[in-house]
């Protein structure tokens, strides 16, 4: 997935994206593919992932 892809999913800017992998807490996982700006490629099965351990 794009970086924009991932922020369309999560109804937020791709800089909210990148924020999300910063935090100290939960921190969204990274791309797998990195290259500049929305370039950067996510795995699928990585937010999947991380969607089910953190869901609320």
């Amino acid at each position: 997935m794009t970086t924009q892809q991932v922020a369309e999913r999560y109804s937020c800017s791709r800089k909210t994206v990148y924020r999300w992998t910063k935090r100290p807490i939960n921190p969204f996982p990274e791309p797998r593919l990195k290259h500049r700006g929305s370039a950067d490629r996510w795995a699928l099965e990585d937010i999947l992932m991380y969607e089910q351990n953190y869901s609320s």
